[in-house]
C-alpha cells in the first residue's frame, strides 16, 4: 500500500492542473473581492457612505466564509477527479498496473487518497487566499482573535465537506472511465444538488411537517452552504456537516471498491 500511494503521489505531482488550479482559485478570489469593493464604493459613479460594506454584510468575515469554499471549488474538484481517476483509465495506466500485479483495492484507495490530498490542499490555499484579500473590503469591527477557534472550525469543516464532494466524483469517474462522460456527471450532479437544495428550502418554507427541510441534510451542497454560513451553528447543524460527508466516503469508497473490484479493465 505504501508503494502504491508512493507512486500514485508522484503521480499526482506531475500533473499540470495541480499548478493551474491554486491560480484559478486566485485569480478568482481576487477578481471578486475587487469587483465587491469597486461597486459598492463606486455604484452609480457615488463613494458609498463609511460603513456600507459592513452594513451590508460585505465585510473581511463574509469574504473568508464564502469564497474559501464555494461552488466554483466544487467544480475544481470534480474536473481534478475526472482529469485523475478517468484520465488513468483512458491512457492505460490502471491496465498497466494491474497487469503487474497491483491489489485492486489498493490501487483505488491510494489514487483516493492522493487525490483528497490534493483538494485538501487547494481548499486550505483558497482559505488562506481569501484571509489574505480580505482587508481590501474591511471587517466593520475589528476582527476578533477569540473567533479564530470558530474560523478554524469552520475551515475543517468546509475541507470534510470538500472531501465528501470528492469521494463522489471519484466513485463516478471510475463508474464511468471517460473523462468527458465523467465530466458530464459530476457537473451534472452538484447542479442537480444545488437545484434540489433551493427548490426543497422554498417549498419546505411552505411545509407545516418540515421533511423537506430535514430531506436537505442529505445533500452535499446544503452542508456546503452552512459550512460557509457567518455565525456560530447549533450542534445539529455541526453533526450533519460532519456525519453526512463522511457517510458520502464510507458509502461512495465501499461502491467504488466493489465496483473497481469486479469489472475488467479494458
Amino acid at each position: 500500500m505504501i508503494n502504491q500511494l508512493r507512486s500514485e503521489f508522484y503521480r499526482t505531482s506531475k500533473f499540470k492542473s495541480i499548478f493551474i488550479m491554486p491560480s484559478i482559485v486566485t485569480a478568482f478570489i481576487l477578481i471578486s473581492v475587487l469587483t465587491i469593493w469597486s461597486v459598492l464604493q463606486h455604484f452609480g459613479g457615488a463613494t458609498m457612505p463609511p460603513g456600507f460594506l459592513a452594513s451590508n454584510g460585505y465585510t473581511g468575515k463574509f469574504i473568508i466564509y464564502q469564497f474559501s469554499s464555494n461552488g466554483n471549488l466544487t467544480l475544481l474538484i470534480a474536473i481534478f477527479a475526472c482529469i485523475s481517476i478517468a484520465g488513468s483509465f483512458s491512457n492505460g495506466s490502471i491496465k498497466t498496473s494491474i497487469m503487474r500485479g497491483a491489489n485492486r483495492v489498493e490501487l483505488y484507495l491510494s489514487k483516493l487518497i492522493s487525490v483528497s490530498t490534493f483538494i485538501a490542499a487547494l481548499s486550505i490555499f483558497s482559505f488562506l487566499i481569501s484571509v489574505a484579500v480580505s482587508p481590501i473590503v474591511g471587517y466593520g469591527q475589528e476582527f476578533n482573535w477569540s473567533e479564530f477557534g470558530g474560523l478554524m472550525a469552520t475551515l475543517a469543516m468546509q475541507i470534510i465537506v470538500a472531501l465528501g464532494y470528492t469521494s463522489l466524483f471519484v466513485f463516478i469517474a471510475s463508474l464511468i472511465r471517460s473523462t468527458g462522460g465523467s465530466l458530464a456527471a459530476s457537473i451534472g450532479i452538484f447542479i442537480l444538488g444545488s437545484i434540489l437544495s433551493a427548490a426543497f428550502l422554498i417549498l419546505g418554507s411552505f411545509s407545516e411537517s418540515g421533511w423537506l427541510i430535514n430531506a436537505l441534510q442529505g445533500l452535499l451542497s446544503t452542508q456546503l452552504s452552512t459550512a460557509m454560513r457567518i455565525g456560530a451553528l447549533d450542534t445539529w447543524e455541526i453533526l450533519c456537516v460532519v456525519l453526512v460527508p463522511l457517510g458520502y466516503i464510507a458509502i461512495t469508497t465501499g461502491l467504488g471498491i466493489l465496483a473497481f473490484v469486479k469489472r475488467d479493465v479494458k
